[in-house]
C-alpha cells in the first residue's frame, strides 16, 4: 500500500494554526472560484490550477498582516501581499506556475484590459475574492449585485460579472457563504489533491516547512533538517526503503503543532518554567490533531511520538 498525504488539508491546517481568517477565506473563494470556472467553461486543467491558486491568494498577508484593509469591498495598497504571495509559490512551493495569477490578483480591468494569460485568472481571483469581501462586511444580495454590475468593465471583466451573477442566482451562493462551515466549502475541492508521488509530496511538505516562517524564524528549516538527519540514521539502520520514506515524512511534519505554541514560550532564549515546559509539550499533541486522518496512521504514530524516549521518561 503506497504512502499517501491529502496535502492541501495539510497545509489549511497548519495555516489554520497561525491564522485562520486568511485562509478560511482563501477556502471559501476557492469554493467561488470553482463555480465561477465551471460558469465560463474553463477547461479542467486550468480550473483545477485557478482553485488551488484562490486557497493561497493571500498567503502573503501571514507576512504583510494587511488584514483590516482586505476585508473591504475595494481594498487600497494591496500589492506588498500580493508581492509576497507571488514569491512565496514561486520560490518556496511546488506552485510556481501559478504565482503570477497571485502577484495580480488586485489588478483592476479598466486599467490594465490585458488579454494576457497572467492577467487574465488574476482578474478572476479578483472577481470571486471581492465576492467572499462583500459577503463577510454583510452586504445584502442586492446590494452585492449593484455593485458589480456598477463595476462591470471598470474593477471586474465584464465576462465575470456576468458569470458572478449568474451563480449568485442559480447556486444560492449568498447564503452558502453566509451558512455554510469551513469544512463545507472544504470538502468540494480539498480532496484533489491527494498523492503518493514521493517527489511532489517532499515538495509540498517542504512548502509546509516554508509556512512555518510566517509563524516563527526559529522553526523554519528546522523540519528539513530534522527529516535529513532522520533518513541518515535510517540508512545506517538499513531501513527498508518503504519504512525509511515514512521516517523522513514524519520528520517534516513533527512539528507542525509548534504553529499553537504561544511565541513568548517558543522562542524564549532562556530555559522554560515547569508551566511553560507543560505548554510547550501540547505541540505534539496539536501536530497529531492538525495531522489526524490527513496522514497515514504510521507517519503520524511516529512524528506524535518523536519526543518519546527508551526508558519512557518522554512526553507525551
Amino acid at each position: 500500500m503506497k504512502t499517501s498525504f491529502r496535502l492541501m488539508d495539510l497545509i489549511k491546517g497548519s495555516l489554520e494554526s497561525i491564522n485562520k481568517i486568511y485562509i478560511n477565506h482563501g477556502v471559501r473563494v476557492a469554493f467561488l472560484m470553482d463555480l465561477l470556472t465551471r460558469q465560463e467553461g474553463i477547461k479542467k486543467v486550468l480550473r483545477r490550477k485557478l482553485i488551488f491558486a484562490s486557497l493561497f491568494h493571500d498567503i502573503g498577508a501571514y507576512r504583510t498582516n494587511e488584514e483590516k484593509n482586505l476585508v473591504r469591498p475595494i481594498a487600497i495598497k494591496t500589492y506588498p501581499h500580493c508581492l509576497e504571495g507571488y514569491l512565496f509559490l514561486k520560490y518556496f512551493s511546488p506552485l510556481e506556475n501559478y504565482a503570477d495569477f497571485i502577484l495580480y490578483h488586485h489588478s483592476f480591468y479598466d486599467e490594465t484590459r490585458s488579454k494576457e494569460f497572467a492577467y487574465r485568472n488574476g482578474e478572476r481571483i479578483h472577481a470571486v475574492d471581492r465576492l467572499d469581501v462583500l459577503v463577510l462586511c454583510g452586504e445584502s444580495e442586492e446590494q452585492i449585485k449593484k455593485f458589480f454590475k456598477k463595476q462591470k468593465g471598470k474593477m471586474f471583466h465584464p465576462e465575470d460579472v456576468d458569470a458572478i451573477i449568474k451563480i449568485i442566482d442559480d447556486f444560492n451562493v449568498i447564503t452558502k457563504l453566509k451558512t455554510y462551515t469551513i469544512d463545507q466549502f472544504a470538502n468540494f475541492y480539498l480532496n484533489l489533491l491527494v498523492t503518493s508521488d514521493k517527489k511532489l509530496l517532499f515538495k509540498y511538505l517542504k512548502m509546509l516547512d516554508f509556512t512555518f516562517e510566517y509563524y516563527s524564524l526559529s522553526t523554519l528549516f528546522h523540519s528539513t533538517s530534522t527529516a535529513t538527519i532522520a533518513c541518515s540514521l535510517a540508512k545506517l539502520d538499513r531501513y527498508k526503503k518503504k519504512e525509511k520514506f515514512k521516517v523522513v515524512c514524519a520528520g517534516m511534519i513533527h512539528d507542525i503543532g509548534k504553529t499553537t505554541t504561544p511565541l513568548a514560550i517558543l522562542e524564549k532564549p532562556t530555559k522554560l518554567t515547569d508551566d511553560e515546559m507543560k505548554i510547550m509539550k501540547q505541540h505534539v499533541v496539536h501536530t497529531k490533531e492538525i495531522c489526524e486522518g490527513i496522514v497515514d496512521d504510521d507517519i503520524l504514530t511516529i512524528a506524535y511520538r518523536h519526543h518519546e524516549r527508551i526508558d519512557g521518561s518522554g512526553y507525551p
